[in-house]
């Protein structure tokens, strides 16, 4: 799995990507969905691109990825919005802030 460490620059920001999206895991989760974060640069702009995406099956499902503000809403993707290096299952973000807390 990709070191997290790499994408994000403190383990407060991964625990605070967890709890973001805890309530839409779960909504996600029902619907037999997974949810994965494209982690990339924008093409546009230099600067550090992480997009939320409803994965079902391993393809994007209905082509939108999320707004990080509430209430969330799906966008349209756009080929030259960003270009995603990783792929990020919530689920082993999740489970990794869960055991780096236990641990503690």
């Amino acid at each position: 799995m990709l070191k997290l460490s790499s994408i994000f620059s403190h383990e407060a920001r991964i625990e605070s990507l967890v709890i973001q999206f805890e309530a839409d895991y779960q909504t996600a989760l029902k619907q037999g969905l997974d949810i994965y974060f494209g982690v990339g640069y924008a093409t546009n702009e230099d600067s550090q691109s992480i997009q939320a995406y409803l994965v079902k099956d391993k393809e994007i499902y209905k082509k939108h990825y999320w707004s990080w503000e509430y209430p969330r809403t799906p966008h349209k993707i756009e080929k030259t919005k960003a270009e995603h290096r990783h792929w990020l299952n919530l689920a082993d973000v999740r489970n990794a802030a869960l055991e780096a807390n236990i641990t503690k």
